[in-house]
């Protein structure tokens, strides 16, 4: 579970070490007239990128800067790594806005060709099962 859905472990993990290393040092800055009206631009690439999404998933539902702060991601070639809880479950009203908040303030940039933000258990299963049948069928040529 990860703010009220699923995510991968890892990445979740470490969006919550990221918050737990850092997350005090960035609010201390926002307190600093300099840096009050200041947003926050979280990045990462593939795997980071995950990380990024989750931590501003965390941001958003948590509240972690406020309701009013700008929080924004950018992704670069993001696995999938969030979903909502099952569909017969409801989510509070709030938390569906705070996640719906998250996701408009994401972009994700994906290159054509790059499978990776695609990937899911599923399509590796197919994958692995196409293939299996492709050297079954070469195996005596």
């Amino acid at each position: 579970q990860y703010c009220t859905g699923k995510a991968h472990t890892g990445m979740a993990e470490m969006a919550d070490i990221l918050w737990a290393q850092s997350g005090d040092k960035i609010q201390k800055l926002f307190e600093e007239d300099e840096f009050k009206n200041f947003g926050l631009i979280i990045t990462g690439h593939s795997l980071g990128a995950g990380t990024a999404c989750l931590l501003n998933i965390k941001c958003h539902v948590e509240k972690l800067f406020g309701e009013d702060r700008s929080i924004k991601c950018f992704a670069f070639a993001p696995p999938p790594t969030f979903s909502t809880c099952d569909r017969h479950e409801h989510l509070d009203e709030k938390i569906e806005a705070s996640i719906q908040k998250a996701i408009a303030n994401t972009v994700a940039y994906i290159h054509d060709n790059d499978c990776v933000p695609f990937l899911s258990v599923s399509a590796i299963r197919r994958l692995a099962k196409m293939l299996d049948a492709v050297d079954n069928v070469t195996e005596y040529m």
